[in-house]
């Protein structure tokens, strides 16, 4: 075998695979194709090989035979190199006969040098933990909303409110299909329907009629609707407004384990503080990874990228799928395609990369390796996680994946010396990583018409 440098992380192995080898692998193609194969005199599939390579050739079973010994040549010559092949290989057979058996070439793309300096003692924002009075509130009055009693009112409906609707649209003058629903809820102000819609039945009452005037949006999923405008006849059923509960001791019983609102609160502050704390850390990882981005020194082939994209992408489709849902289906309901999937995950997939490259130059300078404890340990983490069996997921990664798993520790490892060595400073963080620790806003999502 022979290694050659092409260019800067691109190779051409020159590999072969002996005559005893390719002369199994020929016969294993002989099994395989006989019965393709007509000589007079015999039934299909049971000519003898070298009447068949009399009449059609030595070479016609030569294709296959390649291809049966091929992955196994490949796979040793790579490992042979020491190479960390990044990218398919080009494969070329320079030469292929009985006496000599198989001359491959592979061009191949592999993973460049990154150097990194400077990674110690790297600085991220300072994160305030305690929780406000505000988000204090904002958790209780979300509890207070799920216990919310909705009551029918006389008035006029205002934003908020909760009206029961009857409705029929119509295009052109004609209903078109999907335009007609009744005893549909709606609250006013959700954005559930189409913009302008809800607005126009603020201040209708129960029993009104009305007709109501949008105009489809041309991103609207339905191709006979889109921008285009249309009619609905309303007839309001119903109006209600949510009467919340008040926050009080017996408000505190009803939803919790604590007898008094002050217990309640005290609770829900803990919560708050333990859920900063663990986004915090999180955005403290980003920070601190996006400083190592910047030190960085790598000629980083264009193909890592496109792998890792095309990765992301496949994971996206691969959740629909689990979630119950066909990914061909969901993407052409929402006007979502290949291309855009790709597009929307390239940047992850460039950072994905680059902290990796960044990461296992840290452990290269600090000699951070996996040591079996490590792998010992986090086959029971992962055991414990899943609810399954120890020895099953030993098996596979010891048999399957154990240089990949070995490479995934020691960038975690990585990671934690660069945690554990970054300095935090007195300067409040700012922008994404504040952002990142302040309480969500959860809201209830509505269909949409």
């Amino acid at each position: 075998m022979s290694v050659v440098e092409l260019d800067k992380n691109k190779y051409k192995l020159t590999f072969e695979v002996g005559p005893d080898k390719f002369e199994e692998a020929v016969s294993q193609s002989f099994q395989k194709n006989k019965e393709k194969f007509y000589i007079q005199g015999f039934r299909k599939g049971r000519a003898p090989r070298k009447l068949i390579e009399i009449q059609y050739g030595k070479e016609v079973f030569y294709e296959d035979a390649i291809n049966f010994c091929l992955q196994d040549a490949y796979a040793a010559a790579v490992d042979d190199s020491g190479l960390q092949v990044v990218s398919k290989p080009d494969i070329d057979v320079e030469e292929c006969n009985a006496a000599k058996g198989v001359v491959f070439t592979a061009e191949v793309t592999v993973k460049p040098v990154a150097e990194i300096s400077g990674y110690s003692g790297l600085t991220y924002g300072k994160m305030d933990l305690l929780p406000t009075e505000e988000e204090i509130n904002k958790r209780i009055d979300a509890d207070r909303d799920k216990n919310a009693r909705m009551v029918s009112v006389e008035r006029p409906a205002e934003t908020g409110d909760v009206v029961t609707i009857d409705y029929k649209g119509f295009i052109d003058g004609e209903p078109f299909e999907g335009g007609e629903e009744d005893g549909r809820e709606l609250t006013l102000g959700s954005g559930a329907f189409i913009e302008g819609f809800e607005g126009q039945l603020v201040g209708s009452a129960a029993g009104d009629e009305k007709e109501v005037n949008v105009i489809f949006p041309e991103e609207y999923h339905d191709e006979f609707c889109k921008g285009k405008p249309a009619v609905f006849k309303v007839k309001v059923n119903d109006v209600r407004q949510k009467e919340l509960p008040d926050a009080d001791d017996e408000f505190a019983q009803d939803v919790s384990e604590f007898d008094t609102l002050d217990e309640y609160k005290r609770d829900i502050s803990e919560k708050i503080t333990a859920d900063k704390k663990s986004r915090a850390e999180q955005t403290r990882e980003n920070e601190l990874t996006d400083r190592l981005i910047e030190k960085l020194v790598a000629d980083i082939p264009e193909v890592m990228f496109e792998q890792k994209t095309a990765q992301l992408v496949n994971d996206y489709k691969r959740r629909l799928y689990m979630q119950g849902m066909n990914p061909d289906t969901y993407m052409q309901r929402f006007n979502i395609n290949d291309e855009f999937l790709t597009k929307m995950n390239r940047p992850a997939a460039e950072r994905f990369v680059k902290v990796s490259l960044a990461l296992e130059a840290v452990a290269k300078a600090e000699g951070i390796e996996a040591t079996d404890d490590d792998v010992g340990e986090e086959i029971t983490r992962m055991a414990e996680d899943y609810k399954v069996d120890r020895e099953i997921i030993e098996k596979d990664i010891l048999a399957n994946e154990l240089k990949s798993f070995k490479s995934d520790i020691v960038i975690r490892k990585a990671l934690k010396f660069v945690v554990d060595n970054a300095v935090e400073t007195e300067e409040a963080a700012g922008g994404a990583a504040r952002d990142a620790i302040e309480e969500p806003v959860k809201t209830d999502e509505e269909g949409t018409l």
